[in-house]
């Protein structure tokens, strides 16, 4: 996950996705066979996803495309991501971007431009999926799950923040902070942090939540990108950073001396979803089905760090990646819930203004 400059648009804040990260090895192997089955209606000589590259991709290419890929016989390409360019495709009726990796609040914003999902037909058990708010959409469902969580360099282990208002206490818990330069999720922590419980978040008290801010703005610095936040951390420009869990995960796997803090873990929700035109939306629910399939959740959290959304896809899973899940049942249950994606659906553009003069001045 990325951000864009202050003063962009948020329909393109996550382009260029995780620029660098460490590979986590191993995976689930799918069989070897031919095509298990074929689309009805009409077909695509290429399927084309719209996502924001790097280790994600590679991930999802190697699982769920692979899997999609032996079941139809049709290769999966990727392009980056820019949301903008996909609205403006299905405005014009020309789709040719047949999956895109879709933040809960751009559904949430953008109902008219989706389809309701068949769910008859890609064959998801609501009951299977982690019973996390929006999960389960008419016109989408939960693709993975992440989630914002404290990263702090080994040695801080005895005097790190353990929670969102430890995070904000510099007295307390001496150390420099760094956090996302962007203000979906980061908003929600402050107010957090200020003492307002979560079931009483929404709607955000925006004003509030940026003179907390201010409390720790000397003592902070900013990440833009995904491996921004591991190089701060691990170079020690950092002592502790809000994070994906993701990425705290990639370094511990790769044995570099940093550790996750999961007191009040924030939860984020990604979804599939079928824009309407759609050349063969046939063939995306498809690839829906191929990626909503466990073997390929499980084979995709392996090599992205990102938590399956099935339990079924968990249970596939080593003990060690099981360990690095924000769905492992310790962790999930320490979280303090998922981010209301219907209220940034309405206030995003406001609130990334108002951030990006904060963040300038």
């Amino acid at each position: 996950m990325d951000k864009v400059a202050p003063g962009a648009t948020p329909l393109s804040r996550r382009q260029f996705l995780e620029r660098a990260g460490v590979v986590v090895g191993g995976g689930i192997a799918f069989a070897a066979c031919g095509p298990t089955s074929s689309p009805t209606g009409p077909t695509l000589k290429q399927f084309v996803m719209a996502d924001y590259g790097g280790i994600t991709q590679t991930a999802r290419l190697q699982s769920w495309g692979a899997l999609f890929t032996q079941r139809t016989g049709i290769p999966v390409s990727a392009v980056p991501l820019d949301y903008g360019k996909f609205k403006a495709q299905i405005q014009s009726q020309h789709v040719t971007w047949n999956w895109i990796d879709a933040e809960g609040w751009f559904v949430r914003a953008n109902g008219d431009l989706l389809t309701n999902l068949p769910y008859d037909k890609i064959g998801v058990d609501k009951s299977d999926l982690y019973a996390v708010d929006g999960a389960y959409l008419p016109n989408g469902v939960a693709s993975y799950l992440s989630t914002y969580a404290i990263g702090y360099r080994s040695e801080k282990k005895d005097k790190h923040p353990h929670n969102w208002a430890e995070f904000f206490d510099s007295k307390a818990v001496p150390g420099k902070r760094a956090i996302y330069n962007w203000p979906y999720g980061m908003i929600e922590i402050a107010l957090l942090a200020d003492g307002v419980p979560f079931a009483q978040l929404y709607p955000l008290d925006t004003d509030r939540a940026f003179k907390k801010l201010d409390t720790i703005k000397h003592n902070m610095i900013f990440w833009n990108y995904g491996s921004e936040s591991q190089q701060f951390l691990v170079g020690g420009a950092a002592d502790f950073v809000i994070a994906w869990h993701n990425r705290i995960a990639y370094l511990i796997q790769a044995g570099l001396p940093v550790s996750i803090e999961w007191g009040q873990n924030l939860q984020i929700l990604t979804h599939h979803t079928i824009s309407k035109y759609q050349p063969a939306p046939d063939v995306c629910v498809e690839f829906i089905k191929a990626a909503m399939d466990p073997r390929a959740q499980a084979q995709f959290a392996t090599g992205s760090g990102n938590a399956p959304s099935r339990k079924s896809a968990y249970n596939l899973l080593d003990d060690k990646t099981k360990s690095l899940m924000s769905t492992n049942p310790d962790h999930f249950g320490q979280s303090v819930g998922a981010i209301n994606d219907q209220w940034w659906g309405q206030n995003i553009d406001a609130v990334v203004a108002k951030w990006n003069a904060w963040a300038s001045g």
